[in-house]
């Protein structure tokens, strides 16, 4: 069916004046305007997105005529030719992805969930935000119940009852549905929850919703609710997010008790992904906290740096940092997504310095 929507497409958007395929990888191929230029890695990282998307929710990756074909287009007349709703700045559709930046993996993820159907926004966006990955954005943050940061203060019922993606921009809603997805998934699982996403339709009411809850789920979507405002409204992006390339990136080594990585990064290195929608690029690593305690964290060189647990939503010591300076953290057992960031078009000198602090106070201490 979904072959059979790309072909109808296909026919509708010729008349478009949309490009060629430029580069085709294994689940991808790239439509891009004349002097758009993805950075080495950038096809590699598309492809291992849908892949590992693919494989989390049980689903073959597509290849061969059912490749994602990812058109990434200029500015001006973008939306006249991806046939874009006007507030959006990207969409899915026919089976393919329609951009401006690239790589857009929010799209990519809807190219892949639109196999099992096609539900309410909350639940169509929502899995497209839990899945789509930490994009190009650095934040500096730390998360902590007691000093009241999380997600936008919106009811989750206007999300439910929310009949457009447009709605739900319009109420600030794209994080909270992504943060309501990935909790449905971490408190019932995969298989359950890509059920009830399959039960779904695009104009479900509360009470009907509430049934396949039920159905699906084992329980009543009010019981959900509660639970979700009272344990994960904390819980942000850069935590509930899925990870998939980010937390299985290649590991870094330590010496001692410090770990040192410094590089160059050029846009056309092979593992260099963007340039997204400026003149960024980024490299994925991971690293593995042995031990709890303090670190400090040190950007070196042009590079901002993030450092981001893989465990979701793990608890005070989620931390990232960037070329604010050396911070000291508390950090909790366990792997962690470290992304580096230069710029696309320039060959940067980027690293970081990690070390542990003896003495550190952990989390809450009276010290």
């Amino acid at each position: 069916m979904i072959r059979r929507l790309l072909a109808a497409g296909s026919l509708l958007l010729a008349c478009d004046d949309l490009p060629e395929v430029t580069v085709v990888g294994a689940h991808v191929e790239v439509a891009a305007d004349p002097g758009r230029q993805l950075c080495g890695g950038t096809l590699a990282h598309m492809d291992a997105f849908v892949r590992s998307m693919s494989a989390e929710l049980s689903l073959p990756p597509p290849t061969g005529v059912d490749r994602v074909r990812y058109f990434w287009l200029e500015n001006d007349d973008f939306h006249e030719r991806a046939h874009c709703p006007r507030f959006s700045t990207a969409c899915a559709h026919s089976g393919a992805s329609f951009a401006r930046a690239a790589p857009e993996n929010h799209e990519l993820a809807h190219n892949v969930a639109g196999v099992l159907g096609g539900p309410n926004p909350i639940f169509n966006e929502g899995i497209a935000v839990a899945f789509e990955g930490l994009r190009d954005q650095f934040n500096v943050w730390l998360v902590n119940n007691s000093v009241g940061l999380g997600l936008p203060n919106v009811d989750l019922y206007d999300l439910l009852t929310a009949r457009s993606s447009e709605r739900l921009t319009e109420l600030d809603g794209y994080p909270v549905a992504g943060a309501f997805v990935a909790f449905l998934i971490r408190r019932h699982g995969l298989d359950a929850f890509t059920r009830a996403y399959a039960a779904l339709g695009p104009a479900e009411s509360v009470a009907q919703i509430d049934h396949v809850f039920r159905d699906e789920l084992g329980e009543p979507l009010a019981d959900s609710v509660a639970e979700f405002d009272a344990t994960a409204r904390t819980c942000r992006h850069e935590g509930y997010d899925a990870k998939l390339v980010e937390c299985a990136a290649p590991e870094l080594p330590w010496s001692g008790d410090v770990l040192v990585h410094h590089r160059t990064l050029d846009c056309a290195d092979d593992d260099a992904v963007g340039p997204y929608d400026g003149n960024t690029t980024i490299v994925f690593q991971t690293l593995e906290i042995r031990e709890a305690g303090g670190y400090e964290l040190r950007a070196l060189a042009d590079a901002a740096v993030s450092l981001v647990p893989c465990a979701p939503c793990s608890g005070p010591e989620q931390v990232g940092a960037s070329y604010l300076g050396p911070r000291t953290f508390w950090l909790a057992a366990g792997r962690y997504s470290v992304r580096l960031r230069g710029r696309a078009n320039a060959t940067t000198s980027v690293g970081f310095r990690l070390a542990r602090v003896p003495g550190y106070p952990p989390p809450d201490s009276e010290e």
